[in-house]
């Protein structure tokens, strides 16, 4: 987080803009440069608004997503993923991936029925978080046969597909990168190794029994929003099923769509389960790790945000009135953090 930040207090020319984007937060994607730039030159580089502000951007952005997909419970979908305990934790760090995907999601979708208004997404969603637009773009070429049932033979047939263009995408990539010496390129080939990597492995089993687990709903339904998210996370599970051997450690990146997927997927299951309070125990009980899961992060506040706050610097020493408070004192005070682990040079 405060390598955005350091960026963010550092916009002050339009021309300068994705110079210091890529120098402090080491990207250089337009579209999220230019909202960092424009709510600096509005708010005068206020950190906590800006930092407000995009979380709530993107909260709203992945309500869209759930209300767009139909599902029949978005609030239960919602709650899903925002206490999921790798977005909570993980939107310090990759607050673009999050405020893109839910826009890219939205864009394959749209695509279907409304092309340029989908393609407009998912351009968009691109040049806020281009590794995101990267790994979404196959689904968005072939967004017209997301809508159709596969056969098992055919997604074999489709798995082999996606493992050999992965192997060639990788030494297309190095080849170019002997070449050549720009960044864009050379950050690519260091998440791109042929080098097992199985840190994420559980969190990879977790959505991958979610998708097994569907499968039976997804034979019988007739739903067609429940069918696109099914082909959608059944083609990101052998994605990273490939990445595991190819990828390392950067699985997480290719596991972030699942975070909005997973939800949907479960709650389009359970109608064609039976007993239906076997689903609903199992359903409760996801929801019951997750809370459990965000509390102990909150429990173990690593981030001290509430540090202005009355000297009660622990968020559950706090009562609802005390936020409201809080935001205001923040609003007016802004927040303040380390900085000296990154330098320009």
């Amino acid at each position: 987080m405060p390598s955005y930040l350091m960026a963010y207090q550092r916009y002050d020319l339009f021309s300068q803009m994705l110079p210091v984007s890529l120098i402090y937060a080491k990207h250089a994607d337009f579209a999220f440069s230019l909202y960092s730039w424009g709510v600096a030159a509005i708010s005068g580089n206020h950190a906590f608004f800006y930092y407000f502000l995009t979380l709530f951007i993107t909260y709203l952005m992945i309500w869209k997503f759930f209300k767009l997909v139909d599902t029949p419970n978005p609030l239960l979908c919602f709650l899903l993923a925002v206490i999921f305990y790798k977005f909570f934790q993980g939107q310090w760090h990759l607050i673009r991936s999050y405020l893109a995907l839910p826009i890219l999601l939205c864009g394959i979708l749209y695509a279907r029925t409304h092309f340029r208004y989908g393609l407009g997404l998912f351009l968009l969603g691109g040049m806020i978080h281009i590794s995101t637009f990267v790994l979404l773009f196959p689904l968005f070429v072939v967004g017209r046969y997301i809508d159709r049932k596969w056969s098992a033979i055919e997604l074999l047939l489709i798995f082999a597909a996606l493992m050999v263009a992965a192997i060639g995408l990788i030494l297309s990539v190095k080849i170019i990168a002997s070449i050549s010496g720009h960044y864009i390129i050379a950050k690519i080939v260091t998440r791109l190794e042929f080098s097992p990597g199985f840190s994420k492995l559980p969190t990879l089993l977790f959505f991958l029994v979610v998708n097994i687990v569907a499968i039976p709903g997804y034979l019988r339904t007739k739903n067609i929003s429940f069918i696109r998210i099914f082909n959608i996370s059944s083609f990101l599970s052998a994605l990273s099923l490939i990445a595991l051997f190819v990828m390392g450690d950067e699985l997480h990146r290719i596991l972030l769509p699942f975070y909005l997927l997973y939800g949907p997927l479960l709650v389009f299951s359970i109608p064609y389960f039976q007993p239906r309070y076997i689903v609903l125990f199992a359903l409760g009980s996801v929801l019951a790790f997750h809370l459990l899961a965000f509390s102990y992060v909150i429990w173990l506040n690593e981030s001290d945000f509430m540090y202005k706050l009355d000297g009660k610097t622990h968020p559950i020493e706090h009562i609802g009135l005390d936020y409201v408070k809080g935001f205001v004192e923040y609003l007016e005070t802004d927040i303040q953090y380390y900085d000296g682990y990154r330098t320009a040079s």
